[in-house]
C-alpha cells in the first residue's frame, strides 16, 4: 500500500532530520476523484522529533491549473469517443482550489506551484502569504526532450524570482533543475538528462516588492490611459491652414 510505504518514508526523514517534499497522484476512491499533489514527508518544523504526515493531512497542495488534454478533457463525454488522443490516461485529475496553505518543511513556509502553474503569476501571487520563505515548483518536462521548451520553462521562474524577491527552487525529472535566488538569477543549476543530486544553502528573507502588492493593476492603467488618450486625439478635429476657406 502506497500509505504503509509513505509513513515509512516519514519516520525514516524525520529519524534523520530531514524534510521530504514530492509529487504524487492521489487517487481517492470514495469519491472517484484523482488530485495532481505535492506532499511532505517528515519534519515539518525544525524541531520536530518524529514525522508529521498521514493521508489528507492539510500539509499538501492540489494542482488549480490543469493541462488540457493532459490533465482534464474538456466535454469529457463527447471528445473522448472522438480518437486515442483524448482517452490519455490519468487525464480525468480534479481541479484544487486556486488558493491554498503553503507547504511547511523544516520550519519554512513553501509557496508551491505544479509544471506550468509557475506562468500564472497572478496565481503564484495568490499563493504567496506575508512569511511565504521561497517558490517551489516541481515539473515533467519530459515530453519537451531536448528543444528549448525546459530552458523557456526555467527562464518563465526565474521571473517569478524577480517579481516577488522570493528564490525560487525548481525541480524537474529530466531538466532544468535549478536554485535561482530573489534576484531572478540561477545560483546552482543540475545538467539535463544526468542523474545527479544538488545542494545549495538558500538565503532567504522577507519581502513585498510593488508587484506582489500592484500586481498588473498599473500596467492596465497606463493601457487604459494610452487608449482612451488615443481616441481622444483622433477624434479630435485638426484644421490644416490649406483646408481653410478663403
Amino acid at each position: 500500500m502506497a500509505n504503509d510505504y509513505l509513513r515509512e518514508v516519514d519516520k525514516l526523514a524525520a529519524e534523520t532530520n530531514t524534510a521530504l517534499i514530492t509529487g504524487i497522484v492521489d487517487y481517492q476512491p470514495e469519491t472517484d476523484r484523482a488530485y495532481n499533489n505535492i506532499i511532505v514527508l517528515g519534519k515539518k518544523h525544525a524541531d520536530d522529533q518524529f514525522g508529521h504526515y498521514k493521508y489528507l493531512n492539510n500539509n499538501r497542495y492540489n494542482k488549480h491549473h490543469l493541462l488540457p488534454i493532459g490533465e482534464f478533457v474538456p466535454f469529457e463525454s463527447i471528445l473522448r469517443k472522438l480518437g486515442p488522443i483524448f482517452d490519455l490516461p490519468m487525464s480525468s485529475f480534479s481541479r484544487g482550489y486556486y488558493q491554498q496553505d503553503n507547504l511547511v518543511a523544516q520550519g519554512l513556509n513553501i509557496s508551491p506551484a505544479i509544471c506550468f502553474e509557475i506562468a500564472f503569476a497572478h496565481q503564484v501571487n495568490s499563493n504567496l502569504n506575508d512569511n511565504s520563505d521561497i517558490i517551489l515548483t516541481l515539473s515533467n518536462d519530459a515530453w519537451f526532450g531536448s528543444s528549448h521548451g525546459p530552458w523557456q520553462h526555467l527562464q518563465i521562474a526565474q521571473m517569478r524570482a524577480l517579481e516577488f524577491a522570493k528564490p525560487v527552487v525548481r525541480v524537474t525529472n529530466n531538466g532544468v533543475t535549478a536554485v535561482i535566488n530573489a534576484n531572478g538569477n540561477v545560483d546552482q543549476l543540475l545538467p539535463q538528462f544526468e542523474a545527479s543530486v544538488l545542494s545549495h544553502e538558500l538565503k532567504v528573507y522577507q519581502s513585498q516588492t510593488f508587484y506582489q502588492q500592484f500586481g498588473n493593476l498599473p500596467a492596465w492603467l497606463m493601457v487604459i490611459l494610452v487608449s482612451l488618450l488615443s481616441v481622444a486625439l483622433s477624434s479630435r478635429q485638426l484644421t490644416f491652414p490649406w483646408n481653410k476657406q478663403s
